[in-house]
């Protein structure tokens, strides 16, 4: 989720979208750094995002991640080789 349930998901107007796409979108373009075998995982991605929207927002918004049962598998999300 981009934001806690009581805070507003904010927007980048330079970028003309939020800023937990945009903490997403430089995740995926460098910001992660990806694994030995050049992976970028859903958690070392969500690792990422939930540290840079609070810095990106002034500390306005805090992403989470959550599960139906409270359990998250990592999987790969992204390769960059």
């Amino acid at each position: 989720m981009s934001s806690k349930g009581n805070q507003e998901s904010l927007e980048f107007n330079r970028d003309r979208h939020g800023v937990f796409t945009y903490a997403i979108l430089q995740g995926l373009k460098g910001a992660v750094t990806p694994d030995r075998f050049g992976n970028i995982s859903i958690m070392s991605l969500g690792t990422y995002v939930m540290r840079a929207v609070p810095d990106l927002t002034n500390g306005q918004q805090h992403p989470e991640i959550a599960t139906r049962d409270g359990n998250l598998e990592d999987f790969v999300i992204a390769v960059t080789r």
